[in-house]
């Protein structure tokens, strides 16, 4: 809904925002959230409140995408009482040299490049997991549903999926 001041207002688990609105194209104004604008508070509540949604799921590691996802994959890692936690690079990155890489196709833009993870600032998977499995094999376990975060799941016999 926008308000009086011209920003969204939305609700963020428990949290009102405000955001601003971003015209992109004549066509296209979207509501920009930026976790790190809003403070250190904004993501430790919002983690919590995730993880609180994410634990029937009993994940193992969370899953985001680079910059803006790690503060908040940090609060759910945290929150989830997990020491690990994978990010998703779309360009390469020098200190990533022999990071796990696939490529991949964006929904978006149609175009090709390639997708590296990261755990924890380590290019490694942890121990015998597979960073491109969203589903787990263990009985059970629910999987958890698709969003901006996944759960990645010890080895399991289902197809890899893409970042």
């Amino acid at each position: 809904m926008i308000d009086a001041n011209g920003t969204y207002r939305t609700m963020v688990g428990s949290q009102e925002k405000h955001l601003p609105l971003v015209t992109l194209s004549p066509q296209l104004t979207i509501a920009l959230l930026i976790s790190v604008d809003h403070g250190v508070e904004f993501s430790t509540v919002a983690g919590r409140e995730l993880a609180e949604l994410l634990a029937p799921y009993d994940v193992d590691v969370v899953v985001s995408v680079a910059t803006m996802g790690i503060p908040l994959a940090i609060e759910v890692s945290r929150a989830l009482g997990l020491d690990d936690y994978v990010i998703l690079q779309k360009t390469p990155k020098i200190h990533l040299a022999d990071a796990i890489a696939e490529p991949v196709k964006s929904i978006t833009t149609g175009a090709r490049s390639v997708c590296s993870s990261t755990v924890r600032g380590s290019p490694r998977s942890p121990a015998g997991a597979s960073a491109w499995s969203t589903t787990s094999s263990r009985p059970g376990r629910r999987s958890a549903p698709p969003s901006s975060f996944c759960a990645v799941s010890r080895p399991s016999p289902s197809p890899s999926a893409p970042c």
